[in-house]
């Protein structure tokens, strides 16, 4: 095992979603949903992208986008 990719952006009153991975050579791309100050419990309306790069055996992130 190399790492543990987690969410970056965090909603403050329920979890963030893993909604989909992307993989490339040395990078994956984690794509979130997050819930807003007024979402209700079924549908957290932000969405967010974070770059993971894995150096040797690590994986470290990068800068998280927020997209909407």
């Amino acid at each position: 095992m190399i790492g543990t990719i987690t969410p970056r952006r965090k909603s403050a009153a329920y979890g963030t979603a893993l909604v989909g991975l992307d993989f490339s050579m040395g990078r994956i791309v984690a794509h979130q949903k997050w819930y807003r100050t007024n979402d209700p419990h079924c549908c957290p309306t932000g969405d967010a992208t974070t770059v993971w790069y894995r150096h040797g055996d690590r994986l470290t992130t990068g800068i998280t986008h927020l997209t909407s």
